[in-house]
């Protein structure tokens, strides 16, 4: 079952939300949005929503304490402050950066209304964050909007499930997840990580123990790339060859991994010799030598952007892959953490 669910601010788990939810800052009981449009509707423009706009502008700087940057947060010892718009011209702008088609000469209500649509926020709360952005350029104003956009968590458990159950959960699931946690997955033995290219807002990706049996991703997770994913969580991820582990290497919007149990003796790429186990019926594999394509892949994230690693329980590391990547961690201020003997 997927169950998509609106989170609250949670920045000290990778696993978790890394969003901003200021549905209730500052105390302010707004109004329900007095409009409601998805991308490509017409809609009726409504003259008097141009007052409640400057209501909601008025009402913004009661928590302009959260931006204590803004220039309308600056004005509070004015008195009788007169509300200032954000120009046309900008808000067109920020639609643009959020993919949005508007249509021509629209007024300030249709816009802000498409804007507050697309990020999941009420009209009120949206506007308020865009007359706090007064005097910043559209990007600025476009990255403080998706700070706020409420997280979407979506769960998709691979539990007594087939793999076209997980292909139909993934395809059926809020496309403006941002948060999916796939648990115990039954992947098709022709999966692509491009399912989840409709997951355009795709923050974290959790892959929990999949069925060991799981083949590696026909595109070795190239997709990947092409999402704004901040966290990744691959636990118990046999199926890791040596190109996927280099494709994610090259992912330089991560800023949080995790590989615990998944770079193994018993699974990881290598060179590896084989036992017979002591009831004689298993074969043990052994990685003596890591394959390089994996050491390579964890470097290049540490020395691009990557904040925290987490590395335990990975038996197929040696002492001297430890002591590289440590030193490699203490030269670009990495959070790493390895299971010591």
């Amino acid at each position: 079952m997927f169950s998509p669910v609106n989170e609250k601010n949670k920045a000290e788990s990778p696993s978790r939300a890394m969003s901003n939810d200021i549905h209730s800052s500052g105390g302010i009981s707004l109004p329900a949005p007095p409009l409601q449009l998805r991308q490509n509707v017409a809609v009726n423009n409504d003259k008097g929503l141009e007052h409640e706009a400057d209501v909601m502008g008025n009402k913004a700087q009661d928590f302009h304490h959260s931006l204590p940057n803004s220039p309308v947060a600056q004005q509070k010892a004015v008195a009788n402050p007169v509300v200032q718009r954000v120009s046309i011209d900008t808000l067109m702008e920020v639609a643009k950066l959020l993919g949005l088609k508007i249509s021509e000469n629209p007024t300030t209500v249709v816009i802000v209304g498409a804007i507050a649509s697309a990020i999941g926020l009420s009209y009120g709360i949206t506007w308020g964050l865009l007359s706090a952005g007064l005097g910043l350029t559209a990007v600025a104003l476009y990255q403080k909007l998706m700070q706020a956009k409420p997280e979407i968590k979506t769960d998709v458990s691979g539990l007594k499930k087939t793999p076209e159950g997980f292909v139909d959960e993934i395809s059926s699931a809020d496309k403006n997840t941002t948060t999916l946690n796939l648990i115990k997955p039954i992947l098709p033995n022709d999966w692509s990580s491009d399912l989840l290219l409709r997951f355009g807002s795709l923050n974290t990706l959790i892959i929990n123990n999949p069925s060991s049996s799981t083949p590696p991703p026909k595109d070795k997770f190239s997709a990947l790339s092409k999402l704004p994913i901040k966290n990744l969580e691959l636990i118990r991820a046999e199926f890791m060859d040596e190109a996927c582990y280099q494709t994610i290497g090259k992912m330089r919007s991560l800023q949080y991994l995790s590989l615990a149990r998944t770079i193994t003796s018993e699974k990881s790429p290598g060179e590896a010799t084989t036992t017979t186990a002591s009831d004689g019926q298993r074969e043990l594999r052994k990685v003596t030598v890591l394959a390089g394509g994996v050491m390579s892949a964890l470097k290049d994230l540490m020395e691009n952007g990557l904040k925290t690693l987490d590395l335990r329980w990975c038996s197929a590391l040696t002492e001297e892959n430890k002591a590289a990547l440590k030193e490699i961690a203490a030269q670009h201020k990495v959070t790493l953490m390895l299971s010591e003997k």
